[in-house]
């Protein structure tokens, strides 16, 4: 599956969230607030590349479902999933780049 693809896919980032732990109320509520791709993941808190906070991630999940508190669980397997989803969506960045200047240099040739 291309990377595009899998950044960009809803049943691809549900099946990631699973695997890492993430329980269901969790990634139905990141759904709900369409944040259900890992493209999008990635930059909804800081941009790819940018650690996130303990703070700004409790900040993030406290918005997702507000009143109910992350479990420690919930917590690492949520904090997995979006180290995940920022290393496809760097490593879709570098790829592009790469091309981008394997192109540049094909011309210039």
């Amino acid at each position: 599956m291309a990377l595009s693809s899998l950044l960009d896919s809803e049943a691809t980032f549900s099946q990631q969230a699973s695997e890492c732990g993430l329980s269901e109320p969790w990634i139905t509520a990141l759904k709900s607030n369409a944040v259900a791709t890992s493209a999008k993941l990635s930059f909804a808190i800081t941009s790819p590349g940018t650690v996130a906070t303990d703070d700004q991630v409790t900040r993030f999940l406290n918005s997702m479902r507000p009143g109910v508190v992350a479990t420690i669980a919930d917590f690492s397997a949520f904090k997995r999933v979006l180290f995940e989803s920022r290393t496809l969506m760097i490593h879709r960045f570098k790829s592009a780049a790469k091309r981008s200047e394997e192109r540049r240099v094909g011309k210039e040739c």
